[in-house]
């Protein structure tokens, strides 16, 4: 069993991409969702205080959501960045 480390840039580059498509979905599909419950917010008469509190609690969610994938794709672009630096140091002391 071989105990080699291995590193694929493409990949990470690729999951970097991904992250951030999930994340762009996420915002439109919220957003899109938002768009849709408008027009019955406004009919809610009585019920329309209980409504913001939960629309409230929702963006907060939410937020914290998005946070948490730019964060996510933040770290995992910075140490893929780091990682493809260490590994040019790293073959300029094997070429002198």
């Amino acid at each position: 069993m071989s105990d080699v480390i291995t590193y694929d840039h493409a990949q990470i580059n690729a999951l970097v991409d991904q992250l951030k498509s999930i994340a762009n979905n996420y915002s439109q599909t919220l957003a899109d969702l938002q768009h849709d419950v408008a027009p019955l917010a406004h009919n809610l008469g009585d019920d329309a205080g209980a409504y913001q509190e939960v629309q409230k609690n929702w963006h907060q969610q939410a937020d914290t959501v998005h946070q948490i994938q730019s964060q996510l794709n933040s770290v995992v672009d910075q140490a893929n960045s780091d990682m493809h630096q260490t590994d040019k140091s790293n073959a300029g002391r094997w070429h002198g």
